[in-house]
């Protein structure tokens, strides 16, 4: 799919600038929708990914010190369906969706300024993850650009703070640096100049702000990838941010690399690249094996995660199958998945923080659109900027043939039953009063299913497991009461969440199909909220294959302040 509009015009697309001019004139014609973007969202600690067990130890690790993992999309040239302000009908396209695995976002073209699609700036913001920006000059016409960028100390602060004022316009936290043609020896100096120009001023005007160097040019101007730090780019790395190492590294160019970086304690500003598709190292779908072996320090740079996608659509060409949207969507759901699997014993995971939560699991596309289980659009979209907080575990399954909010939902299958499968770390609290609601889809009554909770008092307490079941089931424990209630019981509490303009379930028993449950939780003392899971029991004698369970939303809400359930 190719777009001839520029970004800007009638604020239909997000685009890029592909020439000096336009970047220099971007404060005369700015872009249109900075109203549209979301802002950065605060997330839990980066945690361990641990069993969702009453053995399961919950391990917080220090930010600080924590490796980030940057996602590099570049997905046939980008600016595809996540270039629309509002919508695409092709709803097939490449999502990315694991934002609770990842810290940095960055959007890649081989335009000179790739500006990020307010969709991905959307859908990364909504998880607490930051978004860069690429500059990029290459081949023989980006040395003519690099060398007007360069021609004066003038010139050079007018293109950094023309950068600044992109990234500050469209609501993105800063760029990731590709210098990847030769530069004139006696340019090298304003070049670095440039680099820690734009690097100071991103961190003066941009909250979490960051600009990043690609490992390519050296200090002496040779295009010349090192794929290490070492003292032909050290000075790139110091400057800035970090820096992004090419592809071709080997074990023992690691090992130099740590030694380098050791004096300034800067590991986890080193980004070590995998190119998904295979370019340097084994990749695809055993990306994981070259992910074990850079050192726990150290950042990871995944570049092309879409792969998952591209992949599929070449081999149903070379084997001349029809790309009909449900298989190819299918196939791609599943490689994604086994791609994101394979890697999540080795990464933390982060989930929502803030309350009150919503979440329907749509990951920003569908065939239809669904609200509270009813169908109120009958044709296909694409729209990133509708995805919802997506689940901490990267293993659950969507489902798009039903959907309870949006255009897909979770799905559970026979060999998800009897366990509990993590949907959500959290950090929600401290709370004396909380309404949890959810909804869900079973194909046998004799399929049953709970919310599983932990619950804290303190950091140093037990954690408490308490399982929101059937309507007719109340427990109390060591001073917190769970209790099932009606739609009427909940109604009044739900007519006070309208009123507070929270997205909340609807007071019903059930909608075409859907069950909706409403529970109660009262802490006699402030309890925090830190694990979400779902527990399936299949009760039926005869084990059914086809067994199957939706879950179609979640919803969680403080309800401290308002004091009208009455649980005596």
């Amino acid at each position: 799919m190719a777009f001839s509009l520029p970004w800007t015009d009638l604020a239909l697309v997000c685009m890029p600038l592909r020439t000096l001019d336009e970047l220099l004139n971007f404060h005369k014609k700015p872009a249109q929708w900075k109203t549209l973007v979301e802002p950065l969202a605060s997330r839990t600690s980066p945690r361990k990914m641990t069993e969702f067990g009453e053995n399961g130890i919950e391990v917080t690790v220090n930010q600080e010190e924590k490796r980030e993992i940057l996602v590099c999309h570049d997905f046939k040239g980008n600016y595809r369906e996540d270039s629309y302000i509002s919508e695409a009908t092709k709803w097939d396209g490449y999502r990315f969706y694991n934002w609770y695995t990842i810290d940095i976002f960055c959007y890649f073209s081989h335009d000179l300024v790739s500006v990020p699609t307010l969709q991905y700036i959307n859908a990364a913001h909504k998880h607490g993850v930051i978004v860069l920006g690429t500059f990029i000059v290459e081949f023989s016409h980006g040395a003519l650009i690099l060398e007007k960028v360069l021609e004066s100390r003038e010139k050079m602060e007018q293109v950094a703070d023309s950068l600044v004022l992109v990234a500050q316009y469209c609501g993105f936290e800063g760029w990731l640096l590709n210098i990847e043609c030769p530069v004139k020896k006696e340019k090298v100096e304003i070049l670095i100049e440039f680099v820690e120009y734009l690097t100071t001023q991103i961190k003066r005007e941009i909250p979490n702000g960051r600009v990043i160097w690609y490992d390519s040019v050296t200090v002496d101007g040779n295009l010349l990838w090192q794929n290490q730090v070492n003292s032909k780019n050290f000075t790139f790395f110091e400057k800035s941010d970090g820096i992004f190492l090419n592809y071709n590294w080997t074990d023992s160019a690691i090992e130099r690399t740590i030694s380098e970086v050791t004096p300034s304690k800067r590991f986890k500003d080193v980004f070590v690249g995998i190119d998904i598709f295979g370019r340097g190292q084994v990749a695809q779908l055993n990306t994981h094996k070259t992910f074990s072996r850079i050192p726990s320090q150290l950042s990871v740079a995944l570049f092309a995660t879409g792969w998952t996608l591209e992949s599929i659509e070449i081999e149903m060409k070379e084997q001349q199958q029809s790309m009909g949207t449900n298989e190819l969507n299918m196939r791609f759901l599943a490689r994604d998945r086994n791609l994101w699997s394979s890697l999540y014993s080795m990464l933390e995971i982060y989930g929502p923080n803030q309350l009150p939560f919503y979440s329907s699991f749509c990951i920003g596309s569908g065939e239809f659109f669904n609200r509270w289980g009813m169908r109120v659009k009958r044709k296909p979209w694409f729209d990133l900027r509708k995805q919802e907080i997506q689940p901490s575990n990267v293993t659950l399954e969507r489902y798009f043939e039903d959907s309870f909010d949006g255009g897909s939902c979770l799905v559970f299958y026979q060999k998800s039953f009897n366990k509990i499968e993590r949907l959500f770390i959290t950090d929600f609290g401290y709370f004396k009063d909380l309404l949890v609601s959810y909804s869900f889809k079973r194909n046998y009554k004799l399929i049953n299913v709970s919310l599983v909770l932990k619950l804290k008092a303190s950091p140093t307490d037990k954690e408490q497991f308490h399982y929101l079941v059937e309507k007719d089931q109340t427990t109390e424990e060591e001073g917190i009461v769970n209790r099932a209630v009606d739609d009427e019981e909940v109604k009044t509490v739900i007519d006070k969440l309208r009123e507070r303009g929270e997205r909340h379930l609807p007071f019903v028993n059930s909608i075409n199909g859907w069950e909706v449950r409403h529970h109660l939780i009262q802490c006699h003392r402030g309890h925090k909220l830190t694990d979400i899971g779902i527990r399936i029991q299949n009760e039926m004698q005869a084990i059914e294959f086809d067994s199957q369970l939706l879950l179609g939303s979640i919803s969680v809400h403080d309800t401290s302040d308002l004091a009208l359930i009455n649980f005596d």
